[in-house]
Parts: C-alpha cells; sequence; structure tokens
C-alpha cells in the first residue's frame, strides 16, 4: 500500500500535522538523565543497622567515575564467596542528587548468600566491591508527563 501514514498514538497525532514524521518526542516529554551503566568501583564507607535485620549501606564512587540516576533504578553486585560468583540487583535507596555515592536498604535474609556478605561488610578503604550501575527502566514519571 502506498501513500498511508503509519499508524501512530493518540498522543503523537495531536502534537503534528497530519502526515508529518514524528522526529522528536512530544513536548513535555523529559528523557531521564542517567549514567551509561559500565562496571564501576564501589567503597563502603557506612553500615548501618536499622532493625534487626535491615542494614542501610553507602558506598563511595570513585572521584572520576560520578553516577546519575533516577529512582528506580539499580545496581548489580558482582560478588565473590567461598570461591563462588553470582550477580545480585539491590535497588538504590539514596537521593537521586549524590551522584558520588549511593545508599541501599538490604534486607538479612537468613542463610542468603549476597544478603548477608553485604550486611557484613566494614566499611574500609582496602573493602572495594564491584558493580554494573545504573541499571533499569522502571522509573517513576511526574503526573502529567507522557510516557516516552
Amino acid at each position: 500500500m502506498t501513500g498511508s501514514p503509519a499508524p501512530h498514538s493518540d498522543a503523537e497525532s495531536q502534537s503534528r500535522a497530519p502526515g508529518e514524521a514524528s522526529a522528536a518526542p512530544p513536548s513535555g516529554v523529559v528523557p531521564a538523565r542517567t549514567s551509561q551503566p559500565h562496571r564501576r568501583v564501589a567503597t563502603p564507607t557506612s553500615n548501618l543497622e536499622a532493625d534487626l535485620a535491615i542494614h542501610i549501606l553507602t558506598f563511595v564512587l570513585a572521584p572520576d567515575d560520578p553516577m546519575e540516576f533516577v529512582p528506580g533504578q539499580y545496581v548489580t553486585f558482582y560478588l565473590l564467596r567461598d570461591g563462588k560468583s553470582v550477580t545480585r540487583p539491590y535497588s538504590i535507596y539514596s537521593s537521586a542528587l549524590l551522584h558520588d555515592r549511593f545508599s541501599l536498604l538490604i534486607k538479612r535474609v537468613p542463610n542468603g548468600f549476597a544478603s548477608n556478605l553485604l550486611c557484613d561488610l566494614t566499611p574500609s578503604a582496602e573493602t572495594a566491591e564491584s558493580i554494573l550501575a545504573p541499571l533499569g527502566k522502571f522509573l517513576y514519571r511526574h503526573p502529567g508527563t507522557a510516557a516516552c
């Protein structure tokens, strides 16, 4: 079929003249500003026991490797324990305004491989963890803005 425009959403059709191609997101849509995910080194600076099984861990990033993230994103830890290597994702708990550090809220799970390892971390410059961050697209969208 020739001459037929490609189907598009109602929001797109309201912001364009008939037959006009879509070149940019609708006005009012602000894409989330985040860093590109890549492997980073995170050093624990604080491990607060908020409850019997809940820890708030804060990690600092290298000064030359700040991380921009938005609420809803997470970090993946690459952990080694007893010769076994695993990855575990944890949601970021801290403010997105801080680019040199992030915090996690971790619940200690009995016999949990990663939660116990992280909850037992002692803040130290010698204790560095390998992470991949930021990740995730399940993001908060302010009411009244269009979805991307």
